[in-house]
């Protein structure tokens, strides 16, 4: 189990580890999550010589996405709609309303759907202006595909009905008995594999994928300029920039409403949305965290250089690099 001693109750997080009063505790069964992730692409390229001083390159990439998937099944899936109209599993029989899970009709493989149409081109131009190789001008532009990291999907084992992780708000036991007042008492172990009739514990952790996430992708382009200066000399200045879209981070899909004048710690999880929206079903949720594929992110950059190659025993490089980049959040 985890404990968390956070000063709400004493004002000093050290104190309350003292006394044997935690503001959170967490707890979850015994699992192994073995996730794969199947992978492919397709690349085609050519290269045209439009006449002695131009030259495009042109490419295009599939590039698939097929979700990370657990060979023992590990996954679920909500749908608020389902929640909201007692919608049922058919796979556990205690499985609180809108949560299915493989061997559910329509449940694909991960938790999400594959998506197939994910095709990349690039793009790049050499144009040496003088035709002598002293000043060149060279672009680029491309699309490029992420894969997000396997951290995203082991969420998954930490659900029910495999680990079962549950979270309190200071528990009513504290340290010693944080279990008190707990419906059932400690949940813990549960069996493995998970039974059909196995018990889906009240203030669980939940995850969620869109059925339809978005990949994340990139725009990448370039501009670049070089002179040659005497036999020895070269000076380039170059412009990159790049955009990200759908970048994955995370949000809380069933977040505690602040009452005024009835809002606690402790009574965090009878606050959170599906529980006002049905007490009875809502119990089993303490948090619902769902992938948050809205994000962006950009990248601007100058990069000027100047470089002597080795001639008359001595050799030059300078660079210098003015660099802006913002996005909505990192990982």
């Amino acid at each position: 189990p985890a404990f968390g001693f956070s000063g709400q109750i004493t004002g000093s997080g050290l104190s309350d580890l003292l006394l044997g009063l935690p503001n959170s505790f967490t707890q979850g069964n015994l699992t192994q999550v073995q996730m794969i992730q199947n992978y492919i692409g397709l690349y085609a390229a050519d290269k045209i010589r439009l006449n002695s001083r131009v030259s495009l390159n042109l490419g295009l990439r599939w590039e698939p996405y097929l979700p990370v998937h657990d060979t023992t099944g590990r996954a679920t899936h909500f749908e608020l709609g389902s929640y909201l109209a007692g919608t049922h599993t058919k796979v556990f029989q205690n499985a609180p309303p809108g949560v299915t899970f493989p061997g559910d009709a329509g449940f694909p493989q991960g938790g999400t759907n594959r998506h197939l149409a994910n095709f990349a081109p690039r793009a790049g131009l050499v144009w040496d202006i003088g035709g002598n190789g002293r000043t060149v001008v060279r672009a680029g532009y491309g699309v490029l595909y992420d894969m997000a990291p396997m951290q995203f999907y082991d969420r998954f084992g930490f659900g029910p009905p495999w680990a079962s992780a549950i979270t309190l708000n200071n528990p009513a036991g504290g340290f010693g008995n944080p279990y008190l007042g707990y419906p059932g008492g400690n949940p813990f172990p549960q069996p493995v594999p998970p039974p059909a009739d196995v018990v889906f514990p009240s203030a669980a952790q939940w995850v969620n994928f869109p059925a339809n996430v978005k990949v994340p992708y990139f725009q990448q382009w370039n501009f670049n300029v070089q002179r040659q200066l005497g036999a020895s000399w070269l000076v380039s200045a170059s412009y990159l920039g790049n955009k990200g879209t759908h970048l994955w981070l995370t949000t809380q899909k069933d977040p505690a409403v602040y009452i005024p004048g009835a809002s606690t710690v402790a009574n965090t999880n009878s606050r959170r949305i599906l529980y006002l929206l049905n007490p009875s079903a809502g119990a089993a949720f303490s948090s619902l965290v769902q992938v948050d594929d809205g994000n962006d992110s950009s990248y601007n950059a100058l990069l000027t250089s100047v470089n002597h190659r080795l001639d008359k025993h001595f050799s030059v490089l300078a660079n210098y690099t003015w660099s802006h980049c913002i996005d909505d959040g990192d990982v």
